[in-house]
């Protein structure tokens, strides 16, 4: 082995093969996505979405409302009962199901 990276037969064999690999690429034999097929010729972009300055606040307001008449020690019970179940192989769905009809938004 010692031999063939004295002579160079390994350094010529890497590029021949970069060589032929780039040749199929360019030919088309060698299929690339985005890069010689199935190229995007123009991006759009979507719009950004504004949000009306009011519909914001009431939106706020609104859950401003919610997190003042939810029941704070409900929501405390359903997520130290989902920790829980977290740690072990329970299904998390009626714990998380448990959170969220508590209204639990932390």
């Amino acid at each position: 082995m010692a031999a063939a990276i004295e002579d160079g037969f390994i350094q010529r064999h890497i590029e021949n093969a970069a060589y032929e690999y780039q040749k199929e690429i360019e030919s088309g034999e060698r299929i690339i996505v985005m890069i010689n097929s199935f190229q995007i010729k123009e991006v759009s972009r979507p719009p950004t979405l504004r949000v009306d300055p009011a519909v914001e606040t009431m939106q706020v307001e609104a859950l401003s409302q919610l997190k003042k008449k939810r029941n704070n020690d409900k929501i405390l019970i359903s997520l130290k009962q989902l920790v829980q179940a977290a740690q072990t192989d329970a299904n998390l769905f009626p714990y998380e199901f448990a959170a969220v009809k508590a209204m639990s938004l932390t």
